[in-house]
């Protein structure tokens, strides 16, 4: 198991006027490790929320599955980074990565998820 930060590349999109502000979900996004988000200065105490990816097809393999699920959060990623922002300015998100399953130890990689999710909760950010 480890624990994969995103590549910032994924949120990139076509350029668009500056002065209009964020227009699509990529100008939005912040990508941070979770041990990070206690330095970053919070904009709004109740408007953020982080993006932390499961990438695992161990649970899918031991049921006998179709795996696909571990490219899971980049797809999704690619996806929410076109979208156009319908969110209020002071809103910030957070990519904070990826945990990954490696070697199929699922439960390693499940508790290791549970911790980043504490992370995020303990400083007041909303898990995606």
């Amino acid at each position: 198991m480890s624990f994969k930060k995103t590549d910032p590349s994924i949120w990139k999109g076509r350029e668009t006027d500056p002065s209009l502000g964020a227009q699509y979900w990529y100008q939005k996004v912040e990508c941070v490790e979770p041990n990070q988000i206690s330095n970053i200065p919070f904009k709004n105490e109740n408007a953020r929320f982080g993006l932390l990816g499961y990438a695992c097809d161990e649970g899918v393999r031991r049921n006998l599955g179709r795996v696909g699920a571990v490219d899971g959060p980049v797809a999704i990623r690619q996806r929410l980074a076109k979208l156009a922002n319908h969110l209020k300015t002071e809103v910030q998100i957070f990519d904070v990565g990826d945990v990954v399953c490696e070697l199929g130890n699922m439960e390693e990689a499940q508790d290791q998820f549970a911790e980043q999710v504490s992370v995020l909760l303990q400083k007041g950010i909303p898990p995606i």
